[in-house]
């Protein structure tokens, strides 16, 4: 199961104190870390979001880096908090207007720092056969988008 947090919760009491009654599940559990920007105070923002990173990585929790490349989840963040992280997600979404060459060089890159870290690569956004094909055929083997299944409701 994937929970997103956007880091702004990470600041509330009750966010912990919920992480600490399913911790028992934490094994099957991996917290997404959203792109949202949080008002963090600005001269302790970066120290604060890693210091919350590294408190989730004590807690034993899986924790990805969802959207790279959008809002404050960026390649500064995940390399600064890279033995805390499990999951990098990079979405094709930012790349709709570049030519598909240079997009798949860029994942590309990306797979090569996941692959010397351990870490597990997804790319988002997967919409046709063909990009999946093509994404599978370089190594990156876990993908999510509207090809692969919408969304839908539990409830």
């Amino acid at each position: 199961m994937s929970l997103n947090l956007h880091p702004k919760q990470l600041q509330h009491p009750s966010t912990w104190g919920f992480l600490d009654s399913i911790s028992l599940m934490r094994k099957n559990v991996s917290i997404e870390l959203t792109e949202h920007y949080c008002a963090f105070d600005p001269a302790e923002g970066a120290d604060m979001l890693q210091t919350y990173i590294s408190k989730l990585k004590t807690k034993d929790f899986s924790l990805a880096i969802d959207d790279i490349g959008s809002g404050q989840n960026n390649f500064e963040l995940v390399t600064k908090n890279i033995q805390n992280i499990h999951t990098i997600k990079v979405s094709l979404l930012n790349f709709r207007n570049l030519n598909e060459e240079v997009t798949f060089h860029f994942l590309n890159s990306w797979l090569t720092l996941s692959n010397h870290y351990n870490l597990k690569l997804i790319v988002e956004g997967v919409e046709s056969e063909s990009i999946s094909n093509k994404l599978k055929n370089l190594g990156m083997v876990y993908q999510q988008g509207y090809y692969h299944g919408k969304g839908q409701v539990l409830c």
